[in-house]
């Protein structure tokens, strides 16, 4: 039995492609149904006058309902399976587990949320720079750590501009705080000081 097989409960269901950066849903329009990830990845954020903000990123068996005024688009060539919404309440009704991942996958949009508008609201780009390399180098447990994004991606991520994150980073390497490695590698050279940044305790 796969992770999957809840979908042979559910009618109506249709299949979609898109590819990459293709836009799977849009503010205005129809939020009446619900998907899952078969394939790929995709990305859940805000955009207004050419600038973007991501909260999340979904992944394959992932569900999304379509509850909410954020933008989806595809990270990567994906493949999708789409169900009018009531077909999500009568699934709920033949398998409640679904109801818990469904909410595991809120709560951690949620989070997500509530980091985005802490880091807009109390943290300078400088901060959300320090924070997200040093995040990343605990997560991956060394001091040089693979970028998971280009620099367009990771200023989504951190709410500024491809050009002010640039200006940010190219700042850390003078300042001999991280060596860029590689293109997407970056050596973290004083850590410390990268936390102090992140707790505003220098500029």
């Amino acid at each position: 039995m796969t992770q999957l097989d809840w979908t042979k409960h559910l009618t109506g269901g249709r299949k979609h492609t898109f590819t990459t950066n293709e836009v799977i849903l849009r503010p205005g329009m129809d939020r009446e149904h619900f998907f899952v990830i078969l394939q790929g990845r995709a990305r859940i954020h805000l955009q207004h006058d050419q600038k973007e903000l991501t909260l999340a990123y979904l992944k394959t068996e992932d569900i999304y309902v379509s509850h909410s005024r954020a933008w989806v688009s595809a990270e990567s060539d994906l493949l999708i399976e789409r169900w009018p919404l009531a077909q999500f309440k009568r699934l709920l009704s033949l398998e409640p587990m679904i109801a818990l991942q469904v909410i595991q996958e809120l709560g951690h949009l949620l989070h997500n949320t509530i980091n985005v508008i802490e880091d807009l609201s109390f943290r300078s780009v400088s901060q959300r720079l320090s924070r997200a390399l040093l995040l990343s180098s605990k997560h991956q447990q060394s001091e040089s750590i693979d970028l998971p994004y280009n620099m367009q991606e990771l200023a989504q991520q951190l709410g500024t501009s491809r050009q002010t994150l640039s200006t940010e980073f190219n700042q850390l390497i003078k300042q001999g705080l991280i060596k860029r490695l590689s293109r997407k590698k970056i050596k973290l050279l004083q850590p410390e000081r990268l936390s102090n940044i992140c707790e505003g305790f220098v500029s």
